[in-house]
């Protein structure tokens, strides 16, 4: 007796089957003395179908590990070793004057980028990091996206990591308000490649709420001064802070300055639209243009320059 009667194709196993069992049910009584027809075939076809298919699964699911691995191997390479103790989700009933949001703007320089956040991301008092994604051409990395999943607050509406992609690609762009606008008072403008440590962000931080929701305070004094010698700029940082002895009369802004939240909505009047347009046009001066507002938004109200202060960074 043939235990196994059957074609060598699995596509021919399987017609042998229906053949199989086609035939035992026309000789059903010949098959019950003769037991030529109507024998079982061999389990191993049912459990080799099976078994390769299991093994199938298994080593997608491993190759799907592996790939994490290797991602996450790469990303703490790029940090420079183990992962920070990240600062927890704000809740909902923390005074968001005792907080602060980052805007990191960023083009075209993930791997600064994803290292400074991890950073960022690890100092305390901060609410959210905003990061303004400046390319409508290009997507952001996955490495980010999964950061920024990995940042979302279960605790929180608000996720600890928000990625603001733009629609065109404008200095401009790095003072718009995201939708809902900023939660916190303070807000902290820098770019993609630079850095501050915690503590002295701690530091500028009470600095602005100890001179008001008026002051500007950062870590880049400017030196404005037109009978300078520097032609066609009109300003210095050479001479700004020696030996720490500063003489400055701004600061930069987008170089990492804490401004409240009210100064990036008068960035936006009619008032400044032809001043924003030679900014997007020629792309450069939004520092400058931001500076101005400020001072131009506090002296109509105040009747006097607003308070200034340049944090030296250790």
């Amino acid at each position: 007796m043939k235990l196994w009667p059957f074609s060598g194709s699995s596509e021919g196993r399987m017609k042998d089957v229906y053949s199989w069992r086609e035939k035992c049910k026309e000789k059903k009584d010949s098959c019950a003395t003769t037991n030529s027809c109507c024998v079982k075939p061999d389990p191993r076809f049912y459990y080799g179908r099976f078994g390769l298919t299991l093994v199938f699964v298994i080593c997608v699911y491993f190759l799907l590990v592996v790939k994490h691995e290797i991602s996450r191997s790469l990303r703490n390479q790029l940090l420079g070793g183990g992962r920070r103790k990240y600062t927890d989700c704000a809740s909902a009933d923390v005074d968001p004057s005792e907080l602060y949001t980052i805007v990191v703007s960023t083009y075209n320089r993930d791997d600064p980028l994803i290292k400074n956040l991890d950073h960022w991301l690890s100092c305390p008092n901060v609410y959210q990091v905003q990061v303004v994604w400046h390319d409508p051409k290009r997507k952001p990395p996955k490495m980010l996206r999964e950061m920024e999943k990995e940042f979302s607050c279960s605790n929180s509406v608000t996720p600890k990591l928000y990625v603001r992609e733009q629609r065109e690609d404008k200095l401009t762009n790095r003072f718009t308000i995201p939708a809902g606008g900023f939660v916190t008072p303070a807000v902290f403008n820098i770019d993609d490649d630079a850095v501050v440590d915690c503590h002295m962000m701690t530091v500028a931080f009470e600095q602005w709420k100890r001179m008001g929701v008026g002051s500007l305070v950062g870590f880049e004094p400017r030196l404005i001064n037109w009978t300078m010698s520097t032609v066609g700029q009109g300003y210095t940082w050479y001479e700004s802070c020696i030996d720490e002895v500063c003489s400055y009369n701004t600061l930069w802004p987008t170089k990492g300055a804490f401004l409240h939240r009210d100064y990036y909505s008068a960035f936006w009047n009619d008032e400044y639209r032809s001043a924003r347009h030679l900014v997007d046009h020629y792309f450069t001066g939004e520092d400058i243009l931001m500076t101005f507002v400020h001072f131009h938004s506090y002296y109509t109200k105040m009747t006097q320059a607003p308070p200034i202060l340049s944090v030296q960074a250790t």
